[in-house]
């Protein structure tokens, strides 16, 4: 069994921090970058943007894949 662990990190300087309410994944297979990871969230100020590499880049949809 192969396994990363890794954190999310929710910030708005512009009003109130959105929720998340639940993440779904599909576990790669090991040394493949074959999974994916959709958050969903609740409130916050929109447009919400998505981060999965710590904040390096941005995109503003909830679904990652090639993980």
């Amino acid at each position: 069994m192969c396994e990363t662990p890794t954190s999310a990190t929710l910030t708005d300087p512009g009003g109130p921090l959105p929720m998340i309410m639940s993440v779904s994944t599909s576990d790669p297979t090991c040394e493949m970058l074959n999974g994916s990871l959709t958050i969903n969230t609740s409130g916050g100020t929109a447009p919400l943007q998505y981060s999965a590499d710590n904040g390096a880049t941005f995109q503003m949809g909830n679904s990652f894949s090639g993980l």
